[in-house]
């Protein structure tokens, strides 16, 4: 290595060793405190971080390894020098602030080369190991470098659910400024790559990101206000629907709404006080809540509200009778199908079960390995599913859409049907891996339809149809571990009226023949 290539090195690590320590001066300071007797609860459980000082003495004590990371190794001998990096660090004769230096090295290093996973993984032991340390602006500042160091597609993807979920955690934490810093990053890699799916996805989280700003500084307005007046409708209102809404905190949120102004609302607060209320008095508040969503028109307000009078009808009807008893049991029927068909397009509203599963860039769900999806929200038996999926590798994709039946590949081809069903009159399907599918099922009573890309290849009757059912997905198993993508999803009471065919289509003639 040169001497310019050596300066323009040192450089380039003084930012990214910003903590690096003189591990000898370390090293003996721990020898001078371990020659008094110390008891496991006098013990820090992390390390201080290193000084800005013994950064820059650090720098020169660890040159002659840190030399070794050349401006013009290629992304496959940077992602192999943080390996030795981290592995270096994870050393038990390394000290904590040589322990700080490599890992920071290894996570720049990891990020350059496009080692999303190992970035993560040095990110996490700094968190364990150090006081202090800002594991999301870490990740943030790294992760918005890895996208352009994936050349392959799968490695991009890769960087593209890391910087993500990050965002996720970032907004969780209401640290908005680092989410907007990373999904500018993104927003360049669809730049440069010309993904326009990609540019939309990241706009509308952009756009997201921005109501959200608003509404904290709405809610913090409106709480400044409660606290010169207790009494205030207005900001009483505010921060009632956001607990309700956004907290799940239906007690708080009841408190403001009782003094929120809303004629209605207060009396519904007001009979939620009430303990243990009769059969009819739950009903009213299923009704009540049911017709404050008709009347609302956020949508986010809407499903809360409509959450609500689903979780009041579910209790009344244990004490309802006859008539009010089967009308109850069918608007509670009708709520849960709201707001499933609201959620189902989320991955945050379903559960994984082992492999691997992410959103893709363009909003797909991704599942890979032996791995299953289950939907969280259950909804009434009788229903219409649409969805799309392609199944990418594997030959194991199963839609398990009722208990106890499924429809999925089974066999040595790639070839999709019906399986444990009472009965199945049609055909099943060919298909190819990367081959993207419209699916679309029925469910009437015991009696089901199966529909491939908007056309009837079978229908047949299934075992049972009980009052509530959930969804589950699976990409593969542990004898074909299958990556598998699902999309447009569409959860309906039932199946919407056919647009009228053109001359010449068939597909009447085959649902009248079927």
């Amino acid at each position: 290595m040169n001497a310019a290539h050596r300066i323009r090195l040192y450089m380039s690590i003084g930012a990214v060793c910003f903590a690096l320590c003189m591990a000898q001066a370390a090293m003996q300071a721990q020898e001078n405190a371990s020659s008094q007797p110390a008891t496991a609860a006098s013990k820090p459980s992390k390390a201080a971080m290193p000084t800005l000082e013994q950064c820059r003495r650090a720098q020169q004590t660890w040159a002659s390894v840190l030399d070794d990371t050349g401006m013009d190794m290629t992304m496959i001998e940077r992602r192999a020098w943080a390996r030795k990096l981290f592995d270096l660090a994870c050393r038990k004769d390394v000290d904590d602030v040589a322990r700080y230096v490599l890992l920071v090295a290894s996570a720049d290093q990891a990020g350059a080369g496009g080692d999303v996973d190992l970035l993560r993984e040095a990110a996490a032991k700094l968190e364990q190991q150090y006081e202090e340390h800002d594991r999301l602006a870490f990740l943030v500042k790294r992760v918005g470098l890895a996208g352009p160091a994936c050349a392959w597609p799968e490695r991009f993807e890769k960087a593209l659910a890391a910087a993500f979920d990050v965002v996720d955690q970032a907004v969780a934490a209401e640290r908005y400024e680092l989410a907007n810093e990373l999904l500018s990053a993104v927003a360049s890699w669809a730049v440069q790559r010309n993904a326009k799916g990609l540019a939309v996805h990241v706009e509308a989280r952009q756009k997201a990101i921005a109501a959200l700003i608003d509404r904290e500084a709405t809610l913090q307005m409106a709480r400044a206000a409660l606290k010169d007046n207790p009494a205030d409708p207005g900001a009483n209102l505010i921060v009632g629907m956001h607990l309700a809404c956004y907290q799940q905190d239906w007690p708080g949120a009841l408190k403001h709404f009782a003094a929120c102004g809303n004629e209605n609302l207060a009396r519904l607060s007001l009979l939620e006080a009430k303990q243990g209320p009769s059969a009819d008095e739950m009903l009213a508040l299923a009704e009540g809540w049911r017709d404050e969503a008709k009347r609302e028109n956020s949508e986010p307000v809407k499903i809360a509200y409509q959450q609500r009078a689903a979780e009041w009808f579910g209790k009344a009807v244990v004490g309802l009778k006859d008539g009010d008893k089967a009308d109850a049991q069918k608007q509670l029927g009708e709520l849960m199908m709201a707001v499933a068909s609201h959620k189902i397009g989320s991955l945050s509203e379903w559960t994984a079960h082992g492999g691997s599963w992410c959103v893709t860039s363009d909003g797909k769900f991704k599942g890979q390995g032996p791995s299953s999806l289950s939907f969280k929200h259950k909804f009434p038996s009788d229903y219409y599913l649409e969805f799309r999926v392609n199944v990418l590798e594997g030959m194991r994709p199963r839609f398990h859409l009722s208990p106890g039946m499924y429809i999925g590949n089974e066999g040595p081809r790639r070839y999709i049907q019906p399986h444990q069903a009472v009965s199945f009159r049609g055909a099943g399907v060919f298909y190819e891996n990367g081959q993207s599918m419209l699916m679309g099922v029925e469910f009437i009573g015991k009696t089901f339809r199966w529909y491939v890309d908007g056309r009837l290849v079978g229908q047949g009757e299934r075992k049972d149809a009980p009052p509530l059912i959930t969804l589950t997905l699976s990409p593969g198993d542990d004898w074909s571990k299958g990556v598998a993508t699902f999309w447009d999803f569409k959860l309906l009471p039932k199946k919407p009226a056919q647009e009228a065919k053109p001359e010449g289509s068939s597909s009447t003639d085959r649902d009248e023949n079927l």
